[in-house]
């Protein structure tokens, strides 16, 4: 989950990651909660900075590139969180 804050003090919000839900997760998705935990990190920090996948297809087709994009500069594994769920705009 993300909670955006006013940019005003340089902090963009805050990120919060249920380890227990995070670890379902990797297991319903056959990865390793750290790749799950890095693809959810990316996804929040998205959102944090503007991305939103709900509001329109071209907004979601933005954020899923934005997504692999930034798993690959970094070079984590995964394909963004849009991908692997399936959400669609």
């Amino acid at each position: 989950l993300s909670f955006p804050q006013e940019e005003e003090n340089g902090i963009l919000g805050d990120l919060v990651i249920s380890l227990d839900t995070a670890q379902c997760q990797a297991d319903e998705r056959k990865h390793d909660l750290r790749t799950e935990i890095r693809i959810l990190l990316i996804h929040g920090l998205l959102h944090l900075l503007g991305y939103d996948h709900e509001t329109s297809q071209e907004d979601l087709e933005e954020m899923s590139g934005a997504e692999t994009r930034l798993l690959n500069r970094l070079g984590w594994e995964g394909s963004g969180l849009i991908t692997s769920v399936g959400f669609e705009g």
